[in-house]
């Protein structure tokens, strides 16, 4: 893994696990420029020290399979 303790250590999104039927959502997406918009400025806030939660930004994908999801809330 490419995180540890309480905070994210790497933006590494390819190396985290997701259930294998969220995996087409999610390369779509990271084939996006706003994707890559948001992996560069996470990097950078890394690179600067920045304390970035959670440090497994995409465990809801890994727990919970694509064709289980009735609603998905986002949130800040």
């Amino acid at each position: 893994m490419t995180f540890s303790g309480e905070k994210l250590m790497n933006w590494e999104p390819n190396t985290w696990p997701v259930a294998p039927d969220w995996q087409p959502v999610l390369s779509a997406f990271q084939a996006t420029g706003s994707a890559r918009k948001l992996g560069d400025f996470l990097k950078g806030r890394l690179a600067q020290n920045a304390l970035i939660y959670p440090p497994a930004p995409f465990r809801s994908l890994q727990l919970t399979p694509l064709n289980e999801v009735k609603v998905v809330i986002l949130g800040q």
